[in-house]
């Protein structure tokens, strides 16, 4: 179940990525985005997407190793978990 949380503040983004051992470049990449954009999500010069934190949420939840594997799939996979979630398919 998730724990409900969409939008999230510029600085949690940042602790977010940092708690789990991602480097700026590794989850732009996972994400599909330039590092320039996750930095200025980061900063809070760019609204996010808003389903960004039920993404990490997913992210979290498999794990690094998990998301390390979706570099390789990287065209579209933002837009494709955003999907999956947002429809109900991803538990």
């Amino acid at each position: 179940m998730h724990r409900g949380f969409l939008a999230m503040h510029a600085q949690t983004l940042k602790k977010w990525r940092e708690r789990n051992h991602f480097s700026l470049e590794d989850l732009a990449s996972v994400l599909g985005v330039r590092p320039e954009v996750l930095l200025e999500w980061e900063n809070g010069k760019r609204r996010q997407p808003y389903s960004l934190g039920l993404v990490l949420e997913e992210i979290e939840s498999k794990g690094r190793r998990w998301a390390s594997e979706k570099l390789k799939d990287k065209v579209g996979f933002l837009d494709n978990l955003i999907a999956e979630v947002e429809d109900g398919s991803r538990p």
